[in-house]
């Protein structure tokens, strides 16, 4: 019985626990879980986890994180493009990991949707005053491991991007 108990809090949960109707199986969910469980900036594992083949972003990359995107119209994925910012392990970069999912309409969370599931956690961040042109305002949500921000552009009332910032668990990466 108290295997259980520890194992149980081993394990890192989202805030949200039962996810439905919004996302069709609860997809969006396991592929965030995935990220914040595995805690990896292993670009091969990470590949491996989604079945997809993410190329280097070299123009983005610096010297500190490395940029990977992956982009299909036609997947059957929650998501339809991905960029991963890693950490370069013998860089001073933070031991964390970013990624941004952009989501196809049908996938989209409402603000409704995510008020009603995270309610008094939730941080809203406005757009910084270099991002006018975007107008992407973040419901933001912190973790013990992670933040996961839902953004909502020109005060739309879904969200057509999901970024999660995730703790890694060892830099001897990629």
């Amino acid at each position: 019985m108290k295997l259980i108990i520890i194992f149980a809090f081993l394990i890192p949960t989202l805030p949200f626990k039962n996810i439905s109707s919004k996302l069709p199986e609860n997809e969006m969910e396991q592929v965030i879980q995935k990220l914040i469980v595995n805690r990896s900036a292993d670009i091969e594992k990470i590949e491996e986890l989604f079945n997809i083949k993410m190329q280097i972003d070299s123009a983005s990359s610096t010297p500190f994180f490395s940029v990977y995107k992956w982009n299909s119209e036609k997947s059957e994925l929650p998501f339809h493009s991905m960029e991963l910012r890693l950490p370069i392990p013998e860089s001073k970069a933070a031991d964390e990991c970013l990624a941004i999912f952009k989501l196809p309409i049908q996938n989209r969370y409402t603000k409704e949707y995510v008020n009603e599931h995270f309610g008094d956690s939730i941080q809203v961040v406005p757009p910084r005053p270099g991002q006018l042109d975007e107008q992407i305002t973040y419901y933001r949500i912190s973790g013990k491991d992670y933040t996961l921000s839902f953004g909502f552009s020109n005060n739309q009332n879904s969200s057509s991007t999901i970024v999660l910032n995730y703790a890694i668990e060892s830099r001897i990466l990629h």
